[in-house]
């Protein structure tokens, strides 16, 4: 009996460090692989978000002569082309 209850032990003991370096080893996939996939996916949508919004501006600016944007403040900020009355 006692050569039974031991083998069960080693055989719970087994499984729970199985189950424990499982987990060790998602840790360390997220942290190593998946983690910086996502930020660097955040990182360029937020870029490319960055580019439209500038892009769409120039345009109206270009269509209209000017554009108005609203500041933090509230504030109203034009925005217009310039251009260079030396030349």
């Amino acid at each position: 009996m006692a050569y039974k209850e031991k083998k069960d032990n080693t055989r719970m003991i087994i499984a729970i460090l199985l189950i424990l370096v499982l987990v060790l080893a998602g840790i360390v996939l997220y942290t190593l692989v998946l983690k910086p996939q996502f930020t660097k996916y955040i990182y360029n949508k937020q870029i490319e978000a960055q580019q439209i919004t500038i892009a769409t501006i120039l345009q109206s600016i270009n269509q209209q002569g000017s554009v108005q944007l609203i500041d933090a403040e509230g504030n109203p900020v034009v925005l217009v082309p310039y251009t260079d009355a030396e030349k």
